[in-house]
């Protein structure tokens, strides 16, 4: 019996899944810079899920349409389906095998997603003290494989 990936799914429930078109790569993402605990990305309106590209460069699309805020680009190991609708489990932290599935989005549909008037935002639960000092660096990160 085949099993499907989907949107919140935990990372232990792949057993079973056919991974053959999974591969573990680097996920970026915008999240609000500050010094208080806690990760505050730029997220989907709708559904609350943080906005993850595997391009860097491609997170620019979606700083064009939030609230000018002090913010970072920050990377991170995950599983990484590759097939449609393209989605990734996070590799890091603790207890992974209760991390959830999260869509990873391609440069046209995050343009298409972007195109809807406050379609994304921040994260909310970080009050507005720091306000933007300039753009994130949006070029491509260098590879770690060598």
């Amino acid at each position: 019996m085949r099993k499907e990936v989907v949107r919140g799914m935990k990372l232990c429930e792949l057993e079973g899944v056919d991974l053959q078109h999974w591969t573990v790569g680097r996920c970026y993402l915008l999240e609000l810079e500050h010094g208080c605990m806690g990760t505050f990305p730029a997220i989907v309106a709708d559904t609350g899920d943080p906005i993850l590209v595997l391009e860097r460069p491609h997170l620019e699309i979606a700083w064009d349409h939030l609230e000018s805020r002090r913010a970072k680009v920050s990377d991170f190991y995950a599983l990484i389906c590759l097939a449609e609708p393209s989605c990734a489990f996070s590799l890091e932290g603790r207890e992974l095998e209760q991390h959830r599935v999260v869509r990873v989005w391609k440069e046209q549909e995050l343009r298409e997603l972007c195109a809807t008037e406050g379609a994304v935002e921040w994260a909310p639960g970080l009050l507005s003290f720091n306000r933007c000092h300039g753009k994130p660096d949006f070029s491509p990160a260098p590879s770690l494989a060598g």
